[in-house]
């Protein structure tokens, strides 16, 4: 590989940001960048995941419920969510029981696992005033998972200028008689100012 010249100022404010990010204090060398980073994509801070435990969350129909909606089999596994129906135009998903404060945080960081998810379907995050169905009139966020982010597993959602307690509904929907699964291993609040996959972008295009 070829050698490249850098700014130290450049350096110094990657490494500045890890520290910022996941609350440490270690000394990085370029070459301990990557991994901290990919640390962090695989669980950030311990005091910032609100998904798992299981206790403040339920599932949750995303949609309301018809003659042509199945529920499925929801569960709670090893503080794992996993949720599936059949159905038209019908979703499910993990809600929480109580309003969640985000005031101060930038990103819900989501890692989930999905199947099934055919042209005209989406996983969608939706930030509500009131519990109900997706795009109610409350929603504060009303966020579709992209491809790209549904082929990686996880999603970085904006919610820098949300302040305030609100539901959190994370569910996959369907737009045509399909049958869906999803599961949710993990729900972060990051406090950083870019995402975690932004962040990475950043240190890729420097280093």
């Amino acid at each position: 590989m070829a050698k490249k010249l850098y700014e130290e100022a450049n350096i110094q404010a990657i490494a500045d940001a890890i520290r910022e990010k996941n609350g440490l204090t270690e000394t990085y060398r370029t070459a301990d960048m990557a991994q901290a980073i990919l640390a962090m994509d695989a669980g950030g801070s311990s005091a910032d995941v609100i998904f798992p435990p299981t206790d403040s969350w339920e599932f949750s129909k995303v949609m309301e419920a018809s003659d042509s909606y199945t529920m499925g089999d929801c569960r709670f596994t090893d503080d794992v969510f996993f949720g599936g129906y059949s159905g038209v135009n019908k979703g499910v998903g993990l809600r929480s029981k109580e309003k969640i404060d985000l005031t101060g945080v930038d990103f819900l960081h989501i890692e989930f696992a999905s199947y099934g998810i055919a042209t005209g379907s989406q996983l969608s995050l939706y930030v509500q005033n009131e519990i109900g169905a997706s795009a109610v009139a409350g929603d504060v966020v009303d966020r579709v998972a992209t491809a790209d982010e549904i082929s990686a597993g996880s999603m970085d959602v904006d919610v820098s200028a949300v302040n305030g307690s609100y539901y959190i509904v994370l569910g996959a929907i369907s737009w045509y008689n399909k049958t869906v699964s999803l599961t949710i291993s993990s729900i972060r609040m990051d406090t950083s100012t870019v995402s975690s996959a932004e962040f990475q972008s950043m240190v890729e295009e420097v280093l």
